[in-house]
């Protein structure tokens, strides 16, 4: 197993839908250019939820590490899912693992939206048993010369990023190490590594090649290599370094530029999940993080037609006459989330959506599949998600958050 790049794999598709518009309420608008983090399990694998607690870390992390090296901006990110394939390891899998890419591009396609299609979404897929290696691609390209940096709009568009969890399980295991000081079994075996390459190949996404492809030929006509250290530690050589490593001063004044960075990415959304203020009636069941126990309670799951399971780690489960209220929402904004059928429930039911007490936007659910809704909210007093369908209709909402100050059009895919 080695740590590697993909070269440009053609219309691979996002689990972040593209939303058919349906207005019911508000203004049009959309949701802002951001990482779609998705936890990548074979269907005949065991979901485990420690892997997704460091998934999830890994993420927060790498977020925060921008924000750090670009002295404030970092990207947006959405939620993590789990998303169980429909293909087992060995299909996915096969000789060398190269075949999870094209699975995962006809699935993927079968789900949405395609990441190279003027997407806003970088898709990042981290797969559990998908060897130690990585890649990345962006839709379109990257900077050929320094002077380019923050004059181009190269890596603005979508992307794509597949990254094997060897050193995740290693880590678990305790065979890769978690302080970033002690030698794993090979260099890859280390927390800190596996953050630097999530973050190393999302940079590929944004449009920074390898500082080697900027470098003169040697006298001897030979191609000269980046030497970490002398030449500079940047993440997109010297990823092992990880948190400790930096950035180019070109490499920061390209990443600036991009429309995926904000001053204040960390508050681009509140989940509601975390400021719920009551609910009553039916079935309920809070999903967060925090409370995950064991891998039955670590998510709420949607079943697909496709045979998949897509989990969603910060939801609410809520059956037939069920409702949660918020009481102190953010002003007007984009309510999002996903919303299905309980993978252990039946029956057709609904999902409604109140401000004020006046219903703006309902969602019927009558199969297995998963619903991405955005819809535009601008309450004084109360929101409200209400539940109602058979009595073995359990709903998951999955994700649920709103997006403070954005106008929007209520949709659904």
């Amino acid at each position: 197993m080695s740590v590697g790049h993909r070269p440009a794999v053609a219309a691979f598709l996002g689990v972040a839908a593209a939303l058919a518009a349906a207005p019911l309420h508000g203004q049009s608008g959309e949701l802002p250019p951001r990482v779609a983090p998705v936890y990548l399990v074979p269907r005949d694998q065991p979901f485990d939820v420690r892997r997704m607690l460091l998934q999830l870390q890994a993420v927060a992390d790498v977020q925060q590490w921008y924000a750090a090296a670009l002295g404030g901006p970092t990207f947006f990110a959405d939620p993590l899912i789990v998303h169980r394939s429909r293909y087992t390891f060995a299909e996915l899998a096969a000789d060398d693992f190269q075949a999870w890419w094209p699975r995962l591009e006809e699935e993927f396609r079968d789900l949405g939206m395609p990441w190279n299609d003027h997407s806003d979404i970088k898709l990042l897929m981290l797969a559990q048993s998908a060897g130690g290696w990585a890649g990345g691609d962006s839709e379109n390209g990257g900077i050929t010369a320094p002077t380019d940096a923050g004059t181009t709009d190269h890596g603005s568009l979508g992307g794509l990023v597949v990254i094997g969890d060897s050193s995740v399980a290693g880590v678990l295991a305790g065979v890769c190490p978690a302080d970033g000081i002690t030698g794993g079994t090979v260099w890859w075996c280390n927390w800190d590594t596996y953050r630097g390459t999530v973050a190393h190949e999302l940079g590929h996404t944004w449009g920074i090649p390898h500082p080697d492809a900027f470098l003169v030929e040697a006298p001897d006509r030979t191609a000269r290599r980046w030497d970490c250290g002398s030449d500079g530690n940047t993440v997109m050589q010297c990823h092992w370094g990880f948190p400790h490593d930096t950035l180019l001063d070109y490499e920061r004044r390209h990443f600036r530029s991009l429309r995926y960075f904000a001053d204040d990415a960390d508050a681009a959304y509140t989940p509601l999940v975390e400021v719920l203020e009551d609910s009553a009636g039916g079935f309920r069941r809070l999903y967060r993080p925090g409370l995950a126990r064991d891998s039955a309670s670590a998510a709420a799951w949607i079943r697909r037609a496709d045979g998949g399971i897509t989990g969603y780690p910060t939801a609410v489960a809520l059956g037939a006459g069920a409702w949660i209220r918020w009481t102190r929402p953010d002003g007007c904004g984009l309510l999002a989330a996903a919303v299905g059928r309980a993978a252990e429930g039946g029956g057709r039911g609904a999902v409604e959506i109140l401000v004020d007490d006046e219903a703006v936007a309902r969602f019927e659910i009558a199969g297995d599949g998963v619903t991405e809704i955005l819809t535009a909210v601008c309450p004084t007093g109360s929101l409200v998600l209400r539940v109602s369908g058979d009595d073995r209709f359990i709903a998951v909402v999955g994700s649920p958050r709103v997006y403070p100050g954005l106008a929007g059009t209520s949709s659904q895919r």
